[in-house]
């Protein structure tokens, strides 16, 4: 009988570690899935957006956003790139939270090459046409305002915002 229950009990403890060194696995490869995909730029779910906007700017969105869009790419130093369309009272909001002390801002006009824009801007296309969507098309835009930030807080940010059309682009990064 105390036979018996001994190789009961190695039997037991021997399914025991089976069972946890598969859970291990799958916890493992879902998790490394899961980073992987999270440090690779993706079009983030609209409900997602104004929390990740948050953590990397520190600033809120205006309360009027329509056509709200996103694209992040998480990882070490985690960047954010959003379009939205928005009224008056939300460009102000956005001139209020992004023109801080130490950002510079000016004026841009159609047929100025990127660079001359905003280097931050430059890594857009790239993680547009790697997902296949189109967000922002500097052809597009024929005047606005470019708002450059300090880098106060390790946070990293160029807004730019087409006035006539009231649509607004953010770039930003947290380091």
């Amino acid at each position: 009988m105390r036979e018996r229950t001994v190789v009961i009990c190695l039997v037991a403890l021997g399914l025991g570690l089976v069972a946890l060194v598969a859970l291990s696995y799958v916890a493992v490869t879902m998790t490394w899935q899961y980073l992987k995909d999270w440090s690779e730029p993706h079009e983030l779910p609209t409900a997602k957006i104004p929390l990740e906007f948050r953590t990397i700017t520190g600033q809120e969105l205006p309360k009027k956003v329509d056509g709200l869009r996103a694209i992040f790419q998480g990882g070490m130093d985690p960047e954010i790139f959003v379009r939205f369309e928005t009224d008056a009272e939300g460009i102000e909001h956005i001139k209020r939270s992004f023109m801080i002390a130490g950002s510079t801002s000016g004026r841009i006009v159609a047929g100025q090459p990127m660079q001359m824009w905003s280097l931050m801007f430059s890594s857009v296309p790239r993680m547009q046409e790697k997902l296949g969507i189109c967000l922002f098309d500097q052809k597009s835009i024929e005047s606005g305002l470019l708002i450059e930030s300090p880098g106060l807080k390790h946070r990293f940010y160029s807004v730019l915002i087409d006035e006539q059309r009231g649509t607004v682009y953010i770039y930003a990064m947290l380091l």
